[in-house]
């Protein structure tokens, strides 16, 4: 398949994802996560650009980058190249740790960023990992609402005056606005395979702490877009009662 060249955004603003070759985790543990983080702070001093939002995922990483200069290619080459040659050095690992170059959406006004933002912030409790997006520690969001990292490495202001000249007020509509459902469709790396296994960690876990299931398959159907053949295939319940449940009120 060609390649074809990258448009450049009118903002200077992306979301990129970096995902792993054939869905591999690029991420084992916690210490790969921090590698990964010191990387991203040192490669964004050196290349200076602004990085407004990121998650880091088990196969895949979120970012929104602003960078005015059209140096996005160069700037996710040394950030992918430095991060593979740890990984490959620490497991003993050869080849392509990324699947093929990273992609990338161009944000071009405020209301596709915040819902971008937003849609970053919610990968986690989408995919069940964590019941509140303050809960997760690998993303920036409590970078945004003073409980995250302190050294800078996101830059919170240009986003947080949209929403109040006044600090503590932008944070509290921040955070407001974060927490309410994104359902709108973003760049993602999701396949039907993918999904199942978000499906199957949001179910068991949410079993275990004695939800009911007609409220987690609609949870499942609302927050991560599953289809009713994949919910059956992980609940074992079926298709036509999954069918009544999505059209009914959801269980209080």
């Amino acid at each position: 398949m060609p390649r074809y060249a990258r448009t450049y955004s009118q903002t200077g603003i992306y979301h990129v994802i970096m995902r792993g070759n054939n869905k591999q985790a690029i991420f084992h543990d916690n210490k790969d996560k921090k590698v990964f983080i010191k990387l991203l702070k040192a490669h964004k001093a050196k290349k200076n650009f602004m990085l407004y939002a990121y998650c880091l995922m088990d196969n895949h990483v979120h970012l929104l980058i602003g960078d005015k200069s059209n140096r996005l290619s160069d700037i996710m080459h040394g950030l992918n190249g430095a991060y593979a040659n740890y990984f490959n050095r620490e497991y003993k690992k050869v080849g392509h740790l990324f699947q093929d170059r990273f992609r990338s959406e161009n944000i071009e006004n405020d209301t596709y960023l915040f819902a971008v933002i937003r849609y970053i912030h919610q990968n986690p409790s989408k995919a069940g990992m964590v019941d509140k997006i303050g809960d997760y520690k690998w993303s920036s969001f409590n970078d945004y609402v003073g409980s995250g990292d302190k050294s800078g490495l996101t830059d919170i202001e240009f986003v947080l005056a949209m929403f109040s000249e006044e600090h503590a007020t932008a944070v509290k509509s921040f955070r407001k606005f974060n927490e309410l459902i994104e359902d709108k469709a973003f760049l993602d790396v999701s396949t039907d395979d993918e999904r199942t296994q978000d499906g199957m960690r949001m179910w068991n876990k949410k079993r275990r702490q004695g939800i009911p299931q007609e409220k987690i398959i609609k949870t499942m159907s609302e927050q991560l877009k599953l289809s009713a053949r994949i919910i059956e295939k992980i609940t074992k319940v079926n298709r036509k009662q999954i069918a009544k449940i999505l059209k009914s009120t959801p269980p209080k």
